[in-house]
């Protein structure tokens, strides 16, 4: 939305910053003290604003930047490793850009638990 004086703001131009507000408010409580389950409802809730292949060393299907990877990709994995990447995963790290520490750390654990598991992923998938 173009910089604008408050008198000049129109209807839909409230209404967007209204839900903008609310969308904060929620992002911020989640991140505070959401579930699991809070979690991934944001995560569905998101949509492919940019570019941003799956995590599968390999894979270049495009999902949305909420998600580690492909839904096939994120199967295979093991659950005590998407477990590890929920736990970790901060909503609306997509959006600044900023994953922590832990989802750094968790994120080389898998790539590495891909490596020993499925050596030949280096190869590009479709």
């Amino acid at each position: 939305m173009p910089r604008r004086k408050l008198t000049e703001l129109t209807d839909n131009d409230v209404e967007e910053l209204l839900n903008f507000k609310k969308e904060l408010q929620e992002l911020k409580r989640i991140r505070e003290t959401g579930t699991k389950a809070e979690k991934v409802t944001w995560v569905k809730r998101q949509s492919q604003d940019r570019e941003h292949c799956c995590h599968w060393p390999g894979c270049r299907k495009q999902v949305p930047p909420a998600m580690w990877g492909c839904y096939p990709h994120w199967m295979k994995l093991p659950k005590y490793l998407r477990d590890k990447i929920w736990s970790a995963y901060r909503p609306g790290q997509e959006k600044d850009m900023s994953p922590s520490k832990e989802y750094i750390k968790v994120t080389r654990e898998v790539r590495n638990w891909i490596k020993t598991n499925y050596p030949n992923t280096e190869k590009k998938e479709k």
